[in-house]
This record gives C-alpha cells, sequence and structure tokens, in this order.
C-alpha cells in the first residue's frame, strides 16, 4: 500500500502543467520522405519552402511549398535553364528584401561552394557564385553553420567539412555585391561540420550549437554579426552531445534545439527527439515539456519558428529506421519559455533529465544549505539498484550527471537525501 500511494503521488509530480504540446499536422498533397533538406518561411504568405536533401532515391533539387493556413504541399516548378546540383546539408536562407531564397554549399556528387538565389516572383533561378576552390572564397564544403543577416545583406557561415577537411573559418557573402570576405578572426569555436544554427535579429548574433568533430560536440557559441566576434556561452550542464539537430531563435534571447544525432554519423540508433531552451542571458540549458505525443526520434529534420503564431515547425529527417515526411508543430511555445525563465529564480523540485532516458540522464535539485548528499535508486519491488553519496554542495540549484548503462528498462525511484531534506521522484529506464 506504501508503494501504491508513493508511486501515485509522483506520477501526479510528474505531470506538465501544460499537457501536450506537439500535434502532427495533418496535411495534403505530398512531398518525397527526405532528410538533410533545408527550409525557409517567409511570413507575408504564411508558408514554409523545402529545398532539396536526401530520399529514398538519392540527392534531389526539387522546391516544395508548404501552405501553412491549408497545411497544402505543392512543388513549385522553375523556368530556368539552370538551377543548383541536387544535393544535402547545403542551408537556405530567405531575402525578404528581394523576396527570394539563398542557398549555399552542399554536397551532391561532390562538395559544392557554389551560391543560388531562387525569385520568387519569376520562379527562376540565379547562380550569385560559381562552384568551385578559388582564391577569395571559401573551400567547397558541407554542414555548415551559416545564416543570413539582412542589414548587412551577408550570408555568414562558419566551419563545415571542405575538401581538405574539416575547417574553423568564418566568411561573409555579399549577396548584392556577390563576394566573399574572410572574416576569421583569433577567438573561435572548434572546427566542426553538420552543426545547427539560428540567427537573433534583435541580438545581432547568430547561435552555434553542437555539430561533429572527432565526435559530437554540445558546445554553444555565438558571433556578433557586425563584429564578427566569437563567445563562448558553454554551461557545465547542457544537452548530450549531438550532430544533425535542429536550433530555432523564439525571440527574447531564447532558443530552442530538437532532436539530432548523439552516436557516431551513419548510426541511426543515435536519434534522440529531446527538446531543449538555451536562455542566452542566463547562459543556461532547461528541458522543455512534450507530453506523450511527440515527433519520432530524428536527426537531419528542418526547423522554423513561427512568430506571428508562436509555433515551433518540424519537417522530415531521418529515423532509427526509416526517413520522414511528416509535419509537427510545437504551439505556445513562448508561454512555456517564460515559465521556465520565471521558475529559475524560485527553488526547483527535484528532475530527471530526459526521462524517459537511456544510459545516460542528468538531475536537478534545490538543496537550501551547503551540505553531503546522497542518490539512490530501488526498483518497484523496493530494492536499491545504486547508491552514491556526493561530497558537500553549495546551496542552490543543482545539476548533476547520473549515467548506469545497467539499468534494465522499466520504472524506478530515484531519491536525493541529506541531513535537512529528502526527496523523490519517478524515474523511466527506457531502450531509446
Amino acid at each position: 500500500m506504501r508503494l501504491i500511494s508513493l508511486l501515485l503521488v509522483l506520477s501526479l509530480s510528474c505531470t506538465s502543467a501544460f499537457a501536450q504540446s506537439w500535434e502532427m499536422v495533418s496535411s495534403s498533397g505530398s512531398i518525397t520522405s527526405r532528410t538533410n533538406a533545408s527550409a525557409i518561411y517567409i511570413p507575408s504568405d504564411h508558408r514554409m519552402v523545402v529545398f532539396g536533401g536526401i530520399t529514398t532515391n538519392g540527392n534531389v533539387n526539387d522546391l516544395w511549398n508548404l501552405d501553412l493556413s491549408t497545411y497544402t504541399w505543392s512543388p513549385i516548378p522553375h523556368t530556368s535553364a539552370v538551377a543548383p546540383a541536387p544535393r544535402a546539408t547545403h542551408l537556405s536562407m530567405y531575402d525578404a528584401e528581394m523576396n527570394r531564397m539563398i542557398i549555399w554549399s552542399g554536397q551532391g556528387s561532390v562538395l559544392y561552394n557554389d551560391v543560388w538565389a531562387f525569385n520568387f516572383a519569376d520562379s527562376t533561378w540565379q547562380e550569385l557564385f560559381p562552384d568551385g576552390n578559388v582564391g577569395g572564397a571559401p573551400l567547397k564544403r558541407y554542414g555548415t553553420a551559416t545564416v543570413f543577416d539582412p542589414i548587412n545583406r551577408s550570408v555568414i557561415t562558419f566551419a563545415g567539412f571542405t575538401t581538405s577537411g574539416r575547417f574553423d573559418d568564418t566568411w561573409g557573402f555579399d549577396v548584392d555585391q556577390k563576394s566573399w570576405t574572410n572574416r576569421s578572426n583569433l577567438f573561435f569555436p572548434l572546427e566542426r561540420c553538420l552543426t545547427s544554427q539560428s540567427f537573433a535579429p534583435d541580438r545581432r548574433e547568430m547561435i552555434v550549437f553542437g555539430g561533429q568533430q572527432n565526435g559530437n560536440l554540445n558546445d554553444l557559441w555565438t558571433l556578433n554579426t557586425d563584429t564578427y566576434s566569437w563567445t563562448d556561452r558553454t554551461p557545465t550542464f547542457k544537452p548530450s552531445a549531438r550532430h544533425f539537430s535542429s536550433n530555432s531563435y523564439c525571440g527574447q534571447g531564447n532558443v530552442v534545439v530538437f532532436g539530432g544525432n548523439t552516436l557516431n554519423q551513419g548510426n541511426k540508433a543515435g536519434a534522440v527527439n529531446d527538446l531543449w531552451l538555451f536562455s542566452l542571458d542566463a547562459a543556461q540549458w532547461d528541458t522543455l515539456p512534450q507530453g506523450a505525443n511527440r515527433p519520432l526520434p530524428r536527426f537531419g529534420h528542418t526547423s522554423i519558428y513561427l512568430p506571428d503564431q508562436d509555433k515551433l515547425l518540424v519537417f522530415g529527417g531521418q529515423g532509427t529506421s526509416s526517413l520522414f515526411n511528416d509535419v509537427w508543430e510545437y504551439s505556445g511555445i513562448s508561454g512555456i519559455i517564460n515559465s521556465v525563465e520565471e521558475s529559475k529564480t524560485e527553488p526547483q523540485a527535484l528532475k530527471v533529465i530526459p526521462n524517459p532516458s537511456g544510459a545516460e540522464r542528468n538531475i536537478s535539485f534545490y538543496i537550501p544549505t551547503a551540505e553531503v548528499v546522497k542518490i539512490s535508486v530501488h526498483d518497484m519491488t523496493g530494492k536499491r539498484v545504486l547508491s552514491t553519496q556526493i561530497k558537500e554542495l553549495e546551496a542552490g540549484k543543482q545539476h548533476i550527471q547520473l549515467n548506469d548503462p545497467y539499468l534494465t528498462p522499466g520504472a524506478y525511484t530515484i531519491t536525493i537525501s541529506s541531513k535537512s531534506f529528502t526527496e523523490s521522484t519517478l524515474l523511466i529506464v527506457s531502450q531509446f
């Protein structure tokens, strides 16, 4: 009876006040399932445009439109004699002033460093910079961190896998002058590829998260797009290292990261579907509630934020066994973000992140005074399966990594205790 009561209390304590926030969109028309495509949002027409990617038939260079009022997919034909070669792991950006999509780099039959623009007014492609390794331009590459700065009228790109391996250079491409400038300076992130990025126009910053060097990364950097100066904002507590995640700027200094691959490139078992918030002002990570209905684990998907509707939209990607062409929306994201931000000043209840989890998890909790803390895990029969003591911690919010690959899938209780308090919560171990 005591165990049943405890489980009831724990189940109630784990229920999110926001309930389910994800919803799978029912769309008409049919875009081919794909991964490592690119997408832009056109606010004036309230639509998402997707270009290229990898399908079951290989790399493609098609354009698709998703009307976000009716959620109808339709192909976008072009009238040009030439177009970008089929490719994936490239970047697309929207130039609102010229009403065009700009794409750069990528990987197809070879690596590319060309720059193209698709003009929506007349449905034509225009090559802004030809492909080829030449002086005064970045080497051919894929998997870069790239954004468009509409004030400076520049495509700004960092790193990527080049014809000479991974790089750590920073470049700017003036879309009006059609010329490159090397913007690398003396302080910059590690060389990498397969990272994720977003642009914060109100802060004049490109936000770069994770990617892959010799292994996966989970650092977070910002680049001031006026001075081209880098700042390392990586805190101690952070998501698991990954590549091919999505990274969306949602205003007020908040960045949302979804999914990615936590194992080596090509190992599909590393796909995850966790949702994280990073506050640029607090330099702090938090998880966001998702509910039981959520996208399947994936990487190489696209995401866009719709500020007029306060929604995060996720499309496609690669799962553990197949490609996707589904669309998911996470509504009311700013309200949840604001709730997380406000709660940071309050004592925090014991949380397991992620939960359910695989072999790796983080726990966060609040202690009122500096003291020695004991962590124990019991199975549902009450048997203790894990116990560890942590040296004296300072008062305040704590973040501790608790990894144990030998916990079998199932339900457990995890307890934090000290001389002054004891707190428990439910831990679900899953085979992600």
